[in-house]
């Protein structure tokens, strides 16, 4: 109890001594900093952990790394964490916002540096910059839960916690601020981009002194591109479209077909044998791949073919092709069989990597064929790996700013933008959600398709409202609505004048800072601590009117009236619940 009472005066005298925006200047701070903190050391013990992997274990043995990997992260995240497929994605983090008031896990905070290092230490085919987006939202949320901060500010800071791992792990700060606007906070505020400036640089700058933070790709020629070169920028746009979807259409059968192993140890044992049997074949598949991309950029492709063990596969040129074929088609499935048998990891260094393969399979195929055309590869390999990640991800400026920041120069901006825009063109149209809002639709949790609104339109606003909520009459004293507190399983109460007219609504944790302070019981009244709702919703609004105030508002709950007389509550969760259960219905 008295920590209880330090933390709220200490919390108190941190509200009254800064007004909410420098708040919220100064938690984007910490947040850059913790963030920034978390990724040296995810590197640090990645690098630990793969360096031990390596050294000690027999080479022979290599082809079972991938099933102890698996074993042990799948095995420690059951023992210790409990995570699900879903906390551990990016998916996860969007449910947190739509469904969960932006309230993140705490053990996400931790859960995913172990993890995903373990994951990759031992072969997993992932990249841990999803990871780090989870670390940074968790503690991005887990800040604003500690300061009692609304949903909105929650919102925002899961935001700057994306921000700053996406700029701390790839040293690209512009590149992680447009990611958390483009798939984390669409709807953002210019007033509320300056946090996601300042956690993303703050991030980068803690990082920095840790890490060596130089370009990951370094190109060591940008061929200015001609007219002619347009023609196949559009080309390889549209190729990164079509293999976007496919990329994504292999991951969701994949994990399909995995959730059909009942016991989790199955699961990691069937998917590690997968794994290791890929990679003995074909070793790029192995960790991240950025390695193997690194070989495309510096026009060193033919030291792939001496890793492979393909059988019959020898040094000529098309023996070349044929493995940059493969290591294409398996690259999505390598990552897949990852992060649905256990691993942690995600979708975002895969799909570099492969947008990288792509790009590079695709112009040396040109050059075959027209040798006097001459594409410039690794300038075609960043090309792709711009069409590919904006695809997947549906996020065409992340892509953009991404490879122009982690190759150290903006000389193909132009072209970047052209072959993302296309590749981003194509995913769309024949599928408009990402591979991560695909998932929460699938699942009910995204309202989003026309088909989505239709049966949005079909619930009636009555079956939602809530009116198991205790409302408090105006002129009551806060010893009453403690006593209301004790007695009530909400968090909220409104308050109502005598003929039932809605007056305004107190939260509980507006009030925690006063509730101990007895001497204040018959002092304080509720019409003092009360304050006015987001937003009243009239009885007789459809639901998409409803949904629109609570966009609008950022609201979790709202109140409902009849000409202004109070009928009860709607939430965020209801409405979702009810939405569920209407689409499985429609199906």
């Amino acid at each position: 109890m008295k920590s209880q009472r330090l933390y709220l005066q200490l919390l108190e005298k941190f509200q009254h001594q800064l007004r909410p925006g420098s708040q919220v200047v100064v938690l984007s701070i910490v947040i850059g900093l913790s963030v920034g903190l978390a990724a040296v050391g995810l590197k640090s013990l990645l690098h630990l952990l793969e360096s031990s992997v390596l050294s000690y274990f027999p080479r022979f043995l290599l082809f079972f790394l991938p099933v102890i990997g698996l074993l042990l992260a799948a095995g420690i995240n059951r023992s210790f964490f409990g995570l699900s497929g879903t906390d551990m994605s990016l998916a996860g983090i969007l449910y947190a916002i739509s469904r969960q008031q932006s309230v993140v896990k705490r053990s996400l905070m931790y859960a995913q540096l172990l993890l995903s290092s373990v994951t990759l230490a031992f072969g997993g085919s992932v990249g841990f910059e999803a990871p780090m987006v989870i670390t940074g939202s968790a503690w991005g949320s887990n800040i604003g839960r500690f300061f009692r901060l609304d949903y909105r500010t929650r919102t925002l800071f899961i935001g700057c916690g994306t921000a700053a791992g996406i700029s701390a792990i790839f040293n690209a700060p512009i590149a992680g601020v447009i990611f958390a606007m483009e798939v984390m906070l669409p709807e953002i505020s210019t007033r509320r981009f300056i946090p996601l400036l300042i956690s993303a640089a703050m991030g980068n700058l803690l990082s920095s002194l840790f890490l060596e933070n130089e370009a990951i790709f370094r190109v060591p020629f940008v061929q200015p591109i001609g007219w002619l070169d347009v023609f196949f920028v559009f080309l390889l746009g549209a190729l990164g479209g079509l293999y976007a979807n496919w990329f994504s259409r292999v991951v969701l059968r994949t994990g399909y077909n995995l959730r059909k192993f009942r016991l989790w140890w199955h699961k990691a044992l069937f998917g590690g044998l997968a794994l290791g049997t890929l990679i003995y074949f074909f070793p790029p598949l192995y960790g991240e791949g950025y390695i193997g991309i690194r070989s495309l950029i510096a026009d060193e492709a033919r030291s792939l073919l001496s890793t492979a063990r393909v059988p019959g596969l020898g040094n000529q040129s098309w023996h070349l092709f044929a493995l940059l074929i493969g290591l294409v088609l398996l690259k999505p499935l390598a990552a897949a069989i990852t992060t649905e048998s256990g691993g942690a990891g995600g979708k975002f260094g895969p799909s570099l990597v492969s947008g990288g393969l792509l790009g590079y399979t695709f112009a040396l195929s040109i050059n075959s064929i027209l040798p006097q055309l001459d594409l410039n590869l690794p300038n075609y390999t960043l090309l792709g790996m711009a069409a590919v990640l904006s695809g997947v991800m549906h996020a065409p400026l992340t892509a953009i700013f991404l490879i122009a920041e982690i190759t150290g120069t903006y000389s193909l901006i132009v072209p970047l933008m052209l072959v993302a825009a296309m590749a981003y063109f194509i995913k769309t149209y024949l599928q408009p959600l990402s591979l991560v809002a695909g998932k929460l639709e699938k699942a009910g949790d995204l309202i989003h398709s026309d088909k989505d609104k239709l049966v949005l339109h079909e619930l009636e606003l009555s079956s939602c409202i809530e009116k198991d909520i205790q409302p408090i009459k105006s002129g009551s004293n806060l010893g009453e609505l403690v006593a209301l507190i004790r007695q009530s399983k909400r968090n909220l109460f409104p308050v109502l004048d005598e003929n039932e007219g809605f007056l305004g609504v107190i939260l509980l944790d507006n009030i925690r800072q006063v509730m101990f302070e007895q001497a204040r019981y018959e002092q304080v009244l509720v019409d003092d601590l009360m304050h006015p709702a987001p937003a009243e919703v009239e009885m007789g609004s459809s639901m998409e009117e409803v949904m629109l105030l609570f966009d609008q508002t950022q609201a979790w709950n709202l109140p409902v009236v009849r000409q202004g007389k109070y009928v009860g509550f709607i939430s965020k969760s209801t409405i979702f619940s009810a939405y569920r259960h209407q689409l499985k219905g429609a199906e």
